[in-house]
């Protein structure tokens, strides 16, 4: 079974391969799918420059899976539909997602650079895996990382474009909220408690969100952080509240399996103590004849349809704006 899963390491302008191994116990790359589904595989990690990454990814295409046709609702619509059922008490808060579909080949190798060119700071990956298909992407959202037992998620929602002279609304600061809450409210249950950051605004290319780093106070152990993310995952941010009556409607609406867009992907290792998950945000998955890029919106009581729209948008853009296609 083919996993390989690039890491780009800003520090070292490296990349970090990690390969199924049968030999090393200690580090572990999890992936969870949107409904939290997890593969985990035994890993060894190399370090490659930039000129080896070709040759790396030189047979990826062999696995590339062929796509189901899918008709997507009427963004617009779902988004409606959804406002009326926050009024009418159903929930607080959906995120509705949709994919944008590309027919064309992509230069994965060049595409990758610009990523990491652009969003160095961020998690830039690629995974090959001849089971889950190939995903690129540059995530902003931390769900778990842990480093010498001192463990911290984040709280990141709400978006707005950086050229709109609008600062963030009350519609804005409500949605991020509502993650806010959702995460202290699920770590103290479990018997974490946590430490509140201040609001932050993180840019991301083209787009800002809300932000606030959320900091656990007990120590923790490496190998409790995938359970850490479990309880988390999904959070408001990318399902909605409450998350079980989001989660329905999300199926019944969206019409489409989200996949891997919207789960987590990490490396734990155990022997540096160290392990960080990501929530697969910002990201594209190859296909045989093109790739899918996908964004999500969330949808409160105040939401306006057509703006919801124009933000999924902008999020595909902060991607699609960055990818280099076969000539």
């Amino acid at each position: 079974m083919l996993v390989k899963f690039f890491k780009y390491e800003p520090s070292k302008n490296q990349i970090e391969v990690y390969e199924k191994s049968e030999l090393n116990g200690k580090e572990e790359l999890i992936i969870s799918d949107f409904e939290g589904n997890s593969f985990n595989y035994q890993v060894k990690c190399r370090c490659i420059d930039w000129e080896h990454l070709k040759e790396e990814l030189n047979n990826y295409k062999e696995i590339l899976i062929d796509e189901k046709v899918i008709n997507l609702p009427d963004y617009q619509f779902i988004v409606r539909k959804g406002v009326e059922d926050i009024r009418n008490g159903k929930y607080q808060k959906i995120v509705l997602s949709r994919f944008k579909r590309i027919e064309k080949s992509i230069n994965l190798e060049a595409t990758f650079k610009n990523i990491c060119q652009k969003f160095s700071n961020f998690y830039c990956y690629i995974l090959i895996d001849n089971e889950l298909g190939i995903w690129c992407g540059a995530s902003p959202e931390t769900l778990v990382q842990v480093s010498n037992k001192k463990a911290f998620t984040v709280s990141l929602a709400g978006t707005k474009k950086n050229d709109d002279s609008i600062e963030f609304t009350e519609k804005e600061q409500h949605e991020q909220g509502l993650v806010t809450d959702f995460i202290i409210h699920h770590l103290k249950t479990k018997g974490y408690n946590s430490k509140l950051g201040e609001s932050e605004i993180l840019q991301y290319g083209n787009i800002s969100h809300l932000y606030n780093k959320i900091e656990i106070t007990e120590d923790i152990n490496t190998s409790d952080a995938i359970g850490l993310a479990k309880i988390l995952h999904p959070t408001p941010a990318v399902c909605g509240y409450p998350r079980n009556i989001a989660l329905e409607y999300i199926k019944t609406y969206e019409a489409y399996e989200r996949q891997l867009y919207a789960g987590f992907i990490g490396i734990c290792n155990t022997q540096k103590n160290d392990a960080t998950f990501f929530v697969n945000l910002r990201c594209f998955q190859v296909l045989k004849h093109g790739i899918r890029i996908y964004g999500g919106a969330g949808i409160t009581i105040d939401s306006n349809p057509l703006k919801e729209y124009v933000e999924t948008e902008n999020k595909i853009e902060s991607i699609q704006n960055n990818i280099v296609y076969e000539e």
